[in-house]
């Protein structure tokens, strides 16, 4: 990490949700009668078995895409890189706005049609739209 930048990670908070939620796929997986499941035949038994897969699967790449994402930003350069993909940078003097989705994340829209996703439940997110709300001011004031 270069000096004077700071991350944001997912908070304990988030970490421990996450761990709960995999625990309790596990367990509701571990008590579904597998038995019934794989007593079908054919086409019945295929899309039992592809069902259940289908939902482990995204269930676990969902966890895994908030708890992997990572956010740095310094006083220049805001960099996120996601579970899939390469980093990307965007510059503070592009920001236009902020949002919440009203999930997991903050998203910041860059001029021109630059978008990046924060983890809003992430250490020192507080800091962190402080500083990009003042961004945004400051941006305002010097277009106008």
């Amino acid at each position: 990490m270069i000096a004077g930048q700071k991350q944001l990670r997912a908070s304990v908070g988030v970490w421990l949700l996450m761990a709960a939620y995999i625990a309790l796929v596990v367990f509701v997986l571990s008590r579904l009668n597998i038995y019934n499941v794989f007593a079908l035949e054919g086409l019945r038994l295929w899309a039992g078995v592809a069902m259940i897969a289908t939902v482990v699967i995204w269930l676990f790449y969902r966890a895994l895409d908030i708890l992997v994402r990572d956010a740095r930003y310094d006083h220049d350069i805001l960099t996120v890189r996601p579970m899939f993909g390469q980093r990307r940078e965007f510059q503070w003097k592009a920001l236009q706005r902020i949002r919440d989705d009203g999930e997991y994340w903050l998203l910041l829209f860059y001029e021109p049609g630059g978008k990046a996703k924060v983890l809003k439940h992430s250490t020192g997110i507080a800091d962190f739209k402080t500083f990009a709300l003042a961004q945004i001011q400051k941006n305002r004031a010097s277009h106008a």
